[in-house]
Parts: C-alpha cells; sequence; structure tokens
C-alpha cells in the first residue's frame, strides 16, 4: 500500500485558518448582556407548520466580538391560547427593541417586513437553560432584547467640576 500526501497551497491553508476563525464565532457567547447588530432576519416555518422569525444576532463589542447566536420568534403557534401571545410579544419586543414602530406592524406582510431588522443595533441579554425533559441539557440563547444605549446606567460620570 502506498503512502498519500497531501499538501494545502498557501491560498488555501489560508481559506482554511479563516473558515476556522469563522467558525469559531458560532460558539454562543456566554452568558451576559453584549451589544449585537441584527445580521439575518428571516421568516420561516418549522416541521410542525408553524410560522417564526428567525434572528441572527452578532456581538459587536468586548472580548466576545464576532460571536454569533440566533433565536426563533415564533409568531403563532398550534395552541393560540398559550403559545401565539407569548411568541407575537417576544417579538413585538424585538421590533421596539430594534428602534422600529410596532404599529408598523399591523396587517403587514411579515415574509417582506423582517428584513427591515437587519443592521439595527440592540441589546441582547444571553442566559441558559435546562432542557424541559432532558436536565444533562443545558442550552444557552438569547432570553431578550433591550434598546441599543450607547450610555448604559451603569457609567458614571463625575459632573462635579
Amino acid at each position: 500500500m502506498s503512502q498519500q500526501t497531501y499538501s494545502l497551497s498557501p491560498a488555501a491553508f489560508a481559506d482554511a485558518v479563516k473558515a476556522y476563525e469563522d467558525q469559531k464565532n458560532f460558539v454562543p457567547p456566554p452568558p451576559g448582556e453584549y451589544v449585537a447588530v441584527i445580521k439575518i432576519a428571516r421568516f420561516g416555518w418549522d416541521p410542525k407548520n408553524q410560522p417564526y422569525v428567525f434572528v441572527s444576532f452578532r456581538v459587536e463589542e468586548g472580548e466576545c466580538e464576532g460571536r454569533v447566536i440566533g433565536r426563533r420568534y415564533y409568531v403563532d403557534t398550534k395552541n393560540p391560547e398559550t403559545g401565539a401571545p407569548i411568541g407575537i410579544g417576544q417579538f413585538l419586543g424585538l421590533w421596539h427593541d430594534a428602534g422600529l414602530d410596532t404599529n408598523t406592524l399591523q396587517g403587514a406582510d411579515l415574509v417582506a417586513s423582517v428584513a427591515t431588522l437587519v443592521g439595527k443595533k440592540i441589546t441582547i441579554v444571553v442566559k441558559t437553560r435546562k432542557d424541559k425533559t432532558d436536565e444533562t441539557k443545558v442550552y444557552t440563547d438569547v432570553s431578550f432584547t433591550k434598546l441599543f444605549d450607547p450610555e448604559p446606567a451603569s457609567a458614571s460620570t463625575d459632573f462635579a467640576g
């Protein structure tokens, strides 16, 4: 049996390193509050035919800069008495926190409208949670969003002069 060799050209090696670096960005950031930009916002249907809006957030500052985390916002469910109000409320919160007027959604075509979110700067709060059916599984996701505040309340300014 002959031995095979494999080598990478400098360009192929650079591409492989970039792919690796990009992949690292998909490790969710640890729990905390982050300034992020919405990179993807699209409408979709899950396997149970429930409509949702998928949003991908990219952390823009700090040691987790470049990391990406996504979330589905369900806008309807098979049980509208429990799921729809929660999902719609969360989506309306996101829309508001992105600096958009929630009144624009009334009668709007969500499939076309969700792209309006792309590029909006927002504050995300990332938390971990245990799986409801298997407590050994832990998920990290965007728990909720806030309006982006360029000067957070924790910043102090000395006005004494």
